[in-house]
């Protein structure tokens, strides 16, 4: 089976199905969001935030360093943020938020 975009926003699209699918009996929805992880590409939008940015936190020694890799994670580390609140707001348009609990770690 071949995924659409992104594999966190796929995960997130089909987890938001199940949701809807399941809304009316109780559900588990386990989503394993499996960034940031290598290959270090993270979707354009999320690492078009970083691509520029002065990143404060650096290794002491600049040869320790990948900047681009370490802008890549950024990306992904956004993007699930976004995905969880891509979820939470699923949720919440089914009604279902003060009946479920959401365990994000």
């Amino acid at each position: 089976m071949v995924g659409e975009g992104f594999i966190g926003d796929d995960f997130t699209s089909h987890a938001m199905k199940f949701l809807e699918v399941n809304r009316e009996r109780p559900f588990v929805c386990y989503v394993p969001l499996n960034s940031p992880h290598s290959p270090m590409q993270g979707p354009d939008p999320y690492y078009a935030k970083f691509r520029d940015a002065d990143l404060k936190l650096r290794a002491e020694n600049p040869r320790q360093e990948d900047l681009d890799h370490t802008r890549a994670a950024l990306a992904m580390c956004e993007n699930i943020d976004a995905n969880v609140g891509r979820s939470v707001a699923k949720l919440d348009n089914l009604k279902l938020s003060n009946e479920t609990i959401v365990l994000y770690f």
